[in-house]
């Protein structure tokens, strides 16, 4: 993830290298659990019964499509991977790479791309990091740090032009502040190489962050240029003025950020976003769930609001086939640089269900709902913000977002 430095990239994920924990916290939401299909997730979400064929999906804003900018995937990527000389964990990072690299989750999200699966992964030993101060984020210290471990590398784990160093730092290391991390970047002196970060957070066997940090490098390398899938800002243009998924990061992993990892093996992974399947108004994020894709959208990208003043959103809910009424709730707020302002936001409806405890507006195909979102007397011009609308079913397997931006004038 990268490109515009004051963005929260890591929405709505559990933000991990090979561990993960399923709770949500600051949403209010229910914690779901990873879903178990490997197999299963191939199929269509939106395949028949008898009931889809009298079945219409509600109007709707739609599905993006991530733009190739002019560069190439690394289609022969290779992994190689940093772990500090101290790090116990060593060999179980070692196993979950290789795992990564032979998944059907790999096939499945890939190929549209041209990001053909890995050729190999390597493992090498870094110095410790016991004595980096990770207060301040990855700073200064990460490229010396990569530099100095390829130094004492085997000849096989130089860079040769298509090679991700994937960097692990210690387990717990910098978790609570992944919302104001890059993690991902060209690695400086190289050309064609690239380095990414895989943060060690919660407990179990993941690997979710790992897998959308190999995802994005592999569909668009080296950045800050994007030489690759990614939905970019326009050069010289306020933010609002542009396509809302900018502000998510835009590229392959980031618009599925609000989904629900599957399972396979003993690991788990990120869903990613498909174009294909978006164009075809089909369950956007692959591996897909076999059942019928919901959320909601607004009637326009971007909203403004004058300080000191409040505005209201109707938000439509949408499905691709028959499903029960499903629950919203905030996610991640996404927030411009530079300004201490904030926007203070709620979530209403005609609706609502009871779930864990909490009450949540609730709708279903063709319902609204609304979102309201106050500026304070002190809101700058420029300020903005996108929130992401969470769709959830009662069993929380489920889960889906849509980016609502609100911006001063």
């Amino acid at each position: 993830m990268g490109g515009i430095k004051h963005r929260a990239f890591l929405v709505g994920i559990c933000l991990l290298a090979f561990s993960c924990s399923t709770h949500n916290k600051g949403t209010g939401k229910p914690s779901p659990a990873p879903d178990v299909i490997p197999d299963a997730a191939m199929a269509p979400s939106d395949s028949g019964s008898a009931d889809m064929a009298q079945f219409v999906t509600a109007d709707h804003m739609p599905l993006p499509q991530i733009p190739l900018n002019p560069g190439d995937p690394l289609s022969a990527m290779q992994i190689v991977s940093i772990v500090a000389s101290d790090d116990p964990n060593a060999t179980a990072i070692s196993a979950y790479v290789d795992a990564l690299i032979a998944s059907h989750w790999w096939d499945k999200v890939g190929a549209e791309y041209g990001a053909l699966r890995p050729t190999r992964h390597l493992q090498i030993t870094g110095a410790t990091l016991s004595g980096i101060d990770f207060s301040q984020g990855l700073g200064s210290w990460l490229q010396p740090y990569i530099n100095d471990a390829i130094s004492r590398a085997p000849a096989d784990a130089m860079p040769n032009g298509h090679t991700l160093y994937l960097t692990f730092l210690p387990h717990g290391t910098m978790c609570a502040n992944i919302p104001n991390i890059q993690l991902h970047g060209a690695l400086n002196g190289y050309e064609g190489d690239m380095w990414a970060v895989a943060l060690q957070c919660g407990t179990g066997a993941n690997t979710l962050i790992a897998s959308q940090q190999v995802i994005d490098v592999a569909t668009n390398p080296r950045l800050p240029m994007s030489l690759g899938y990614q939905i970019k800002p326009t050069p010289g243009m306020k933010v609002w003025m542009g396509p809302v998924w900018v502000a998510l990061g835009g590229q392959v992993g980031d618009l599925c950020a609000e989904e629900n990892p599957i399972t396979e093996g003993m690991y788990s992974y990120v869903r990613v976003w498909s174009n294909q399947e978006a164009s075809a108004n089909h369950t956007p994020c692959v591996p897909a769930d076999p059942a019928p894709y919901f959320n909601v959208s607004p009637a326009q990208s971007w909203t403004a609001v004058a300080a000191d003043s409040t505005v209201t959103v109707e938000l439509t809910g949408w499905s691709l086939g028959p499903v029960s009424n499903w629950a919203l709730a905030k996610g991640k707020v996404l927030k411009a640089g530079g300004y201490t302002d904030s926007f203070t936001s709620s979530l209403s409806g005609p609706n609502t269900v009871m779930l864990s405890g909490g009450t949540f507006p609730s709708v279903n195909n063709g319902t609204t709902a609304s979102i309201s979102v106050t500026a304070p007397a002190t809101a700058q011009s420029g300020y903005w913000e996108v929130i992401m609308v969470s769709s959830f079913d009662d069993s929380g397997q489920e889960q889906h977002g849509w980016p609502v931006g609100f911006y001063v004038p």
